[in-house]
């Protein structure tokens, strides 16, 4: 009777095994998928699918979720005094995101040294 036991509790180990395997493959996997949010911060599409990647993430705030995309970069850029500003083309030229390890992401905006012409 009991190698019955030593049997029975030496095939549910294994199973445990293998499910513990199955799982952690499972959630590597799951892991390895890429966020848009931080391709489209790299730039690694165009210049108006980065904007659009980046504008429907701000949108997910309270602050900003009335955010009209479209008439910001017009009305912005002429505020400001320095070039780089000015010539900005896409949202991640005065905008980006810090990524933590653990908590929610940080918005940031990125404002010359010499301040904004108001």
């Amino acid at each position: 009777m009991r190698d019955f036991w030593v049997q029975r509790f030496a095939h549910l180990t294994w199973v445990a095994i293998l499910s513990m395997a199955v799982m952690g493959s499972l959630f590597g996997l799951a892991s390895c998928t890429r966020d848009p949010l931080k391709r489209a911060l790299r730039g690694d599409f165009l210049a108006s699918e980065n904007n659009r990647i980046i504008s429907n993430y701000c949108r997910t705030c309270h602050v900003h979720k009335d955010f009209a995309a479209a008439n910001h970069m017009g009305n912005v850029k002429a505020r400001y005094k320095v070039r780089q500003y000015r010539d900005a083309e896409e949202c991640r030229d005065c905008h980006g995101i810090n990524f933590k390890f653990f908590g929610p992401p940080h918005r940031r905006t990125r404002h010359p040294p010499d301040g904004r012409v108001l």
